[in-house]
């Protein structure tokens, strides 16, 4: 049963879907109550909030996935700056502070305009140029620069075939995250500090020309850089190359918001 329903504070329109280790967020005033430390918990200490957090909301190490990204509330969404980027959160009370870590792994989606259809090679979108920025500008560039791995996905078809399965897709994951273990990393490449960056994703003179004319030309901050030296990586250790090369980096910069 989810958290706030069992202590009365969730009506019965409002539902909040979990599992021990993902969490699928279907309502955007349910999940408010969640992201942001808000006034209506005052009542509580901060031993009990922590208390629920962990036990029963366990995004720790787990997958939190925001379906419709946009209808979110901007105080929703930016909440999730912190977490996203310290990998943890400071929960405040009087005379006591409590951190804790939230290494979760964001996935999100969204239609390309309200209508949905603005890619589509089989529908007519509906939408006029105000609507369709008035809609991607609901998400700020503060909270896409914090995202790894942005993809546009095109529409299925009937004689559509998969490259790969979810058995291969398995196997790839395990081995890809074995060579980071071997290596000696104490975080997985999606969570490495900037010391263990410049440890583990050294690059050439070629990949750094690339890598610095890209800095130039999307303006990347400096986030941006660290995450896609992290993604280079994970590309490399996919391959298995012990480098990170050219075509990795040249990867990494194409799942970047341009």
């Amino acid at each position: 049963m989810p958290i706030y329903d069992e202590i009365g504070l969730l009506n019965s329109t409002q539902k909040l879907k979990l599992t021990k280790k993902i969490s699928s967020i279907e309502d955007s005033n349910a999940i408010q109550i969640q992201i942001i430390i808000i006034d209506s918990l005052k009542e509580f200490s901060v031993e009990q909030y922590v208390k629920y957090w962990s036990e029963k909301w366990e995004i720790n190490n787990g997958i939190l996935f925001f379906d419709e990204l946009p209808h979110f509330s901007k105080d929703i969404i930016e909440a999730l700056r912190e977490p996203l980027e310290d990998h943890s959160i400071l929960v405040s009370r009087v005379n006591t502070k409590i951190k804790y870590d939230t290494k979760f792994l964001f996935i999100s989606a969204m239609n390309p305009c309200p209508c949905g259809n603005l890619l589509s090679k089989t529908k007519e979108c509906r939408c006029n140029e105000l609507e369709i920025n008035r809609y991607k500008n609901r998400l700020s560039d503060p909270f896409l620069d914090r995202i790894d791995l942005m993809v546009t996905m095109g529409e299925v078809f009937i004689d559509d075939k998969p490259d790969i399965d979810s058995t291969m897709m398995h196997r790839l994951v395990l081995k890809t995250f074995l060579a980071q273990k071997r290596r000696g990393q104490k975080e997985l490449n999606g969570k490495l500090s900037e010391e263990d960056i410049q440890k583990y994703c050294p690059l050439d003179s070629e990949s750094q020309n690339i890598l610095d004319r890209a800095i130039l030309q999307f303006s990347l901050s400096f986030r941006a850089i660290n995450k896609v030296l992290k993604v280079a990586r994970t590309i490399a250790d996919i391959e298995e190359s012990l480098n990170i090369q050219k075509s990795h980096i040249l990867e990494a910069l194409s799942y970047r918001r341009r």
